[in-house]
């Protein structure tokens, strides 16, 4: 197995080139990338990649506020008894995030075992300009050993585009993982994810209305360094008030380096209204490190494959469970 395991109303920005920049939304943060701003599309779970070494054949991979302190700190009081149950917690297999790529896997973290992923994501088109501070951090709480807790509390983003530039808080998500049949015998695992946004952002990256989305996840090994994840999702996404429908279809291919390091190679794309940006064709691929079994920094890079306007986005992140 490998190493590894996502509505602006500002006056007067020129809105013509928003459409070319997946967005995260309702965790579809990593996963619905075209509704707008970001180069990942993503649902409660998120585009990560490289899948963990465990039994279960999970992955290691690879949107907050409208008031800033006090969003913090809910998310921050939610998380503190998961903390302290950690501590009387048995030893557990490493970490396996679902960062930094699209397709998620089907891992669950452990009960009192909870993790967070966070990075930085920076997005290029000609005269446009994303940085995405915390790259739509994500907090992974267990409840089952086949159901985790999916919360997204949403990152700093500076949006330029052509001289102009819009600073705020993304939009959280709240959401689910699913895990109902475990790989065994050189069976795949199924998952589903599901989720929705919630209009917390700023104002210039929130939309007022829910945004639900879906997820069907496929894990597949393919031998004792390599295996694949295969996710195929849908949300209902909103822009200026206009709901349409995005379909992201990813497959991930995660390769075991060494004992610390793993890789991905994958290729994602995204289905949509022309007038919300239309299909586009993406490839990706980065690098993880098990710094501890607790600790997985990851990095990455990628663009657009297809015939239209180019765009190009890398980062880095950690990922780490308390």
């Amino acid at each position: 197995m490998t190493q590894k395991d996502k509505g602006h109303r500002p006056l007067p920005v020129n809105r013509s080139k928003r459409h070319l920049f997946p967005r995260a939304q309702p965790n579809n943060n990593r996963r619905y990338p075209h509704a707008s701003l970001y180069s990942r599309p993503t649902f409660v779970g998120a585009p990560g990649t490289v899948r963990a070494k465990c039994p279960e054949f999970t992955r290691t991979r690879g949107s907050v506020q409208a008031k800033g302190r006090y969003h913090g700190d809910v998310m921050f009081g939610i998380l503190i008894p998961f903390c302290f149950a950690s501590m009387a917690s048995p030893p557990v297999d490493p970490i396996n995030p679902d960062r930094p790529d699209v397709s998620d896997g089907a891992g669950i973290t452990p009960k009192g075992k909870p993790i967070a992923e966070l990075g930085y994501r920076q997005t290029q088109s000609s005269g446009v300009v994303i940085r995405q501070f915390g790259d739509s951090p994500l907090f992974r709480i267990g409840l089952t050993d086949n159901v985790e807790l999916r919360l997204v509390p949403g990152g700093y983003t500076d949006f330029r585009i052509f001289g102009q530039s819009f600073t705020g808080w993304e939009s959280s998500n709240v959401g689910f993982k699913w895990r109902f049949r475990e790989a065994k015998k050189g069976q795949p695992a199924f998952a589903l994810e599901g989720g929705t946004s919630l209009p917390t952002g700023s104002r210039f990256f929130r939309e007022p209305a829910l945004q639900p989305g879906l997820t069907a996840i496929v894990d597949m090994p393919i031998d004792a360094q390599n295996d694949l994840s295969v996710n195929l999702g849908y949300a209902l996404l909103r822009d200026n008030g206009q709901q349409f429908g995005q379909t992201v279809v990813s497959a991930s291919l995660g390769h075991q380096m060494a004992k610390s390091l793993g890789s991905f190679a994958e290729l994602y794309t995204t289905l949509a209204p022309n007038s919300h940006g239309g299909d586009r064709l993406f490839a990706d691929l980065g690098l993880t490190y098990l710094l501890t079994d607790n600790v997985q920094l990851d990095a990455f890079t990628g663009s657009t494959i297809d015939r239209k306007e180019h765009l190009f986005f890398f980062g880095a992140g950690v990922s780490f469970r308390f």
